[in-house]
């Protein structure tokens, strides 16, 4: 499954399980200088062995991660993760990143056929949206997010 328009139970656009597991991975190894074996990494973030290597791959060809052999081997960042978006690791993971097939360069809807489509221009408004204002976070953005709105609901608890 990609991030174009699949549906799950009817309605929701998803990305595949091999890019959530990619992000999990990401998140796990933290920040660079940080090297982690394969069983620790799988253990960590509930991706399978076997494909974690296959995975790995992937993320070494994109220049996310690298490995080192050896008894301290393992893998780490090649970047640190306010320097990896969101945006890149779905790139890498998926197949296609367009909101809709019509926007793919050979798609079945192209430019070409049918440029003045409103449908098309708006997916167009919406896919530029989607990734200028979303997929542009960092994943160090992310968790950062993440822990303040934790902590306002920390705060919020407290205050009732």
């Amino acid at each position: 499954m990609d991030c174009r328009a699949e549906k799950a139970g009817g309605s929701l656009m998803q990305l595949n399980m091999t890019t959530d597991y990619a992000i999990r991975i990401l998140l796990c190894l933290g920040n660079p200088g940080r090297t982690l074996s394969s069983p620790s990494i799988a253990e960590t973030t509930r991706v399978p062995p076997n494909y974690l290597m296959k995975m790995s791959r992937k993320l070494r060809k994109a220049g996310l991660i690298d490995s080192m052999a050896g008894s301290q081997g393992g893998y780490y960042l090649r970047k640190p993760l306010n320097q990896i978006t969101l945006l890149e690791v779905i790139r890498t993971m998926e197949s296609s990143c367009k909101w809709n097939r019509c926007l793919e360069d050979n798609g079945p809807c192209n430019g070409n056929t049918v440029a003045g489509c409103p449908v098309r221009k708006y997916y167009a408004r919406l896919q530029k949206e989607l990734e200028t204002k979303w997929l542009s976070r960092t994943l160090a953005e992310i968790v950062a997010l993440d822990a303040a709105e934790e902590a306002a609901d920390l705060q919020e608890e407290r205050a009732i």
